[in-house]
């Protein structure tokens, strides 16, 4: 079980039934859907809504004819995530959460699957195994169970992936209109859109259903990320391999140019994970190396690349140590318009466009933001009481998960 600090500004929140859509400073306002793999609930009774279920299954928000729905209170950002005014904010605690852009979803008690953001008419319905694979996008999100079933949820119901049965999935990443998966076994599925090559299979067309990408060398993959259209894996023994758009360097090979079939990187040391970033018009990858070393390489817009310049890389450049303390990067994550880094000792670095918080005298909970051109530590009073163990950066905003510091 982790505590969640949820920082910076709230993302959308879009309701199903489509008739109000809060501006981005507005509460998050959760939307909870609690259909299982067997469409039964955790007393063993059936769930009324089943798969495949239309939207008016869901609860609607209470509203007058003719009335235009207030959003509720504005809630002030860089808040700790128990904060109750303004809609349901973030749970306090969860067993593992996931973040892309505007969207999050958290397994919490009971390991449901709580959907607290809506981009594009995303809903989600589903329970998972508590250490099951979840990940989401702005246009859908996939989850896994241990027991080998494999969920894509678009529009208004989950999608069971049969040719995925009995495949347990070691790791999911949802992109933008397409998914990679890495197995147990080290296997790479992709599928959905297969614009500029982003699925690794040799070509630029779609795939409806998962199909393994067999234009990889005989290699055991245990790391993937999916971003707007490029996507990166990392292999067991460290070989960091890329597709898809190269548009702004962010593959990392020295050019502009695509890949439609997963290119091997010249990294100088071996690789722990990358994560690729940005949007369509400003895409950007980081690499982990084992040493903890992080690499940037793509769009320097707003200093998201960390490394103190405004021009774009087409190859990967190290971050320098000093700006981490000299600590070791255990684990990094790449949002839209910023990046987190977690160091060995529990400390939390952000770069790119920074969200800042309120002042004292700002009654008014105006979120500002500044850009930081080489990682700073992120310094916040809930910190103070959390051991992080795991980073999300979103959209113009972070969360945190990890172990309460305070005393039982």
């Amino acid at each position: 079980m982790y505590e969640v600090i949820f920082l910076g500004q709230p993302p959308v929140t879009q309701w199903f039934n489509r008739r109000a859509v809060q501006s981005r400073k507005t509460s998050i306002l959760p939307v909870l859907a609690d259909v299982n793999e067997d469409h039964q609930n955790s007393t063993g009774k059936k769930n009324p809504m089943k798969r495949g279920s239309s939207m008016n299954a869901l609860p609607k928000l209470p509203q007058k004819r003719n009335s235009v729905m207030k959003p509720p209170p504005l809630r002030r950002a860089s808040t700790r995530s128990s904060m109750s005014e303004g809609g349901s904010p973030l749970p306090s605690k969860c067993h593992d959460i996931a973040v892309n852009g505007e969207t999050i979803i958290v397994s919490e008690i009971e390991n449901r699957l709580k959907l607290y953001s809506v981009e594009a008419g995303v809903r989600l319905l589903g329970t998972i195994a508590r250490d099951s694979a979840m990940s989401c996008s702005g246009t859908h999100l996939a989850h896994s169970s241990t027991r080998g079933t494999t969920f894509c949820s678009l529009r208004d119901k989950p999608i069971l992936l049969t040719p995925l049965t009995g495949v347990i999935v070691r790791q999911i990443s949802a992109g933008n209109g397409y998914t990679v998966i890495c197995t147990n076994d080290g296997k790479v599925f992709s599928w959905g859109k297969g614009d500029r090559g982003c699925l690794g299979q040799g070509d630029t067309d779609g795939r409806k259903e998962p199909q393994q990408i067999l234009t990889l060398p005989f290699t055991e993959i245990v790391h993937v990320s999916a971003a707007h259209c490029h996507t990166s894996l990392v292999s067991s023994d460290g070989e960091v391999y890329m597709c898809g758009s190269g548009s702004k360097g962010q593959l990392g090979t020295g050019n502009n140019s695509d890949a439609i079939q997963p290119v091997a990187l010249d990294v100088s040391d071996s690789a722990k994970m990358a994560c690729c970033g940005g949007d369509e018009n400003h895409p950007f990858t980081l690499i982990l190396t084992v040493a903890g070393t992080v690499l940037s390489s793509g769009d320097a817009e707003n200093g998201k690349l960390g490394i103190g310049s405004k021009w774009s890389k087409k190859t990967f450049s190290a971050i320098g140590k000093i700006h981490f303390g000299n600590n070791r990067v255990d684990t990094i994550s790449a949002g839209v318009d910023h990046s987190l880094a977690l160091t060995s000792n529990k400390v939390v670095f952000q770069w790119g466009l920074i969200t800042v918080p309120p002042s004292a005298e700002d009654r008014h909970g105006v979120v500002r933001t500044r850009v930081e051109n080489t990682p700073k530590q992120l310094e916040h009073p809930s910190l103070q009481e959390l051991v992080p163990e795991k980073i999300f950066a979103g959209h113009q905003y972070s969360v945190i998960c990890g172990q309460s510091s305070r005393p039982h």
